[in-house]
């Protein structure tokens, strides 16, 4: 069996209404059920290996990175006492950073504690939450996805260093299953301006015209939910959650044209090769989740006729020659 490496942390207008209110049940793909859809969750979580990562990076000291206990604390303070459309809260967090803030703790002293408290505030007291705007963008609709499913990996990933006691692992454990099953990952923001993302549509994708695609919906928060439900559903044993990862791998490879790039990152314009490089990360860690359950995904094949491993070679393609993805991002 592969060692896994999860390198995950190196990723008020008009009218509003709570996301927990909407229903995104609409925005539904149909695939035609192929090898994926077979596979189950084995009765024991399947990565037996211990990565030699982080020992590879103790080298990089806490200072180094920038990461002190201090600004730690604040992280930890911010995400258990969430602040939904407040400008001054959402600063003082830097949307999203504190993924990498909290990642970059744990990664150089391999404590697991402030992670564990933000996780344990969220299922008991209240978690990150967001209003859907309806003809504005609101950063508390990406921050929210974003916490929620990067936080839910390194759980499942690092479940064994957690301390809790047996009550509260119930608590967590119910909490982070639900949330990763109900994820309101298909939901449009800005729906007076914004369409969802149909994965097979990529000449939309991308355009200037209203209404625009809502990328968030087929972008990088989508990456973070396919790899969360995948590894939640095979930590805690459940197939149903396992088979909505399935949905959003089959979901994700369909963004990737007939040539093997991927559309949404390809379309941000002098940020494409910025967003694009980060394709290979999360193909490595999709190969080495469905490696883990037996299945060779680097020689899936998606519906354009190529296979995963032709995707990797298309990127590598990407890195000598950056042009390529100028039919999308001029």
């Amino acid at each position: 069996m592969r060692t896994i490496i999860i390198a995950l942390f190196l990723i008020l207008f008009s009218q509003s209404a709570s996301a927990d209110k909407w229903q995104d049940n609409k925005n539904i793909i149909q695939f035609q059920p192929g090898p994926l859809e077979k596979l189950v969750v084995p009765s024991d979580w399947p990565f037996i290996k211990k990565s030699s990562f982080l020992d590879r990076h103790a080298k990089y000291s806490v200072n180094e990175s920038g990461i002190d206990k201090k600004s730690v604390k604040t992280c930890v303070q911010l995400l258990s006492k969430w602040k939904k459309n407040d400008d001054a809260h959402r600063r003082k967090r830097e949307g999203d950073f504190c993924i990498q803030k909290l990642g970059w703790w744990y990664y150089n002293s391999r404590d697991t504690v402030p992670i564990r408290d933000v996780i344990l505030s969220w299922a008991t007291k209240q978690k990150p939450t967001f209003d859907v705007y309806q003809d504005d963008f609101n950063p508390d609709h990406y921050d929210a996805i974003a916490l929620l499913t990067v936080f839910s990996s390194f759980y499942a990933v690092k479940y064994d260093e957690f301390e809790f006691s047996q009550s509260e692992r119930i608590i967590v454990d119910d909490f982070v299953l639900n949330e990763m099953l109900t994820i309101p990952i298909n939901l449009v923001g800005e729906p007076k301006n914004k369409i969802f993302c149909n994965p097979f549509k990529h000449s939309l994708i991308g355009k200037k015209e209203k209404p625009q695609v809502n990328l968030n919906t087929c972008g990088s928060n989508r990456w973070k939910t396919t790899i969360a439900q995948l590894l939640v559903a095979l930590r805690l044993g459940n197939q149903d959650l396992f088979k909505q990862g399935v949905y959003n791998t089959r979901f994700k490879l369909a963004l990737f044209d007939n040539q093997g790039i991927y559309v949404p990152w390809a379309t941000r314009g002098a940020l494409a090769w910025d967003y694009s490089h980060d394709v290979t990360t999360m193909l490595s860690l999709l190969t080495e989740i469905y490696q883990a359950v037996g299945y060779d995904f680097l020689d899936h094949q998606l519906e354009t006729g190529l296979f995963v491993h032709e995707l990797f070679k298309k990127q590598f393609e990407i890195v000598d020659n950056v042009s390529i993805l100028e039919k999308y991002a001029v």
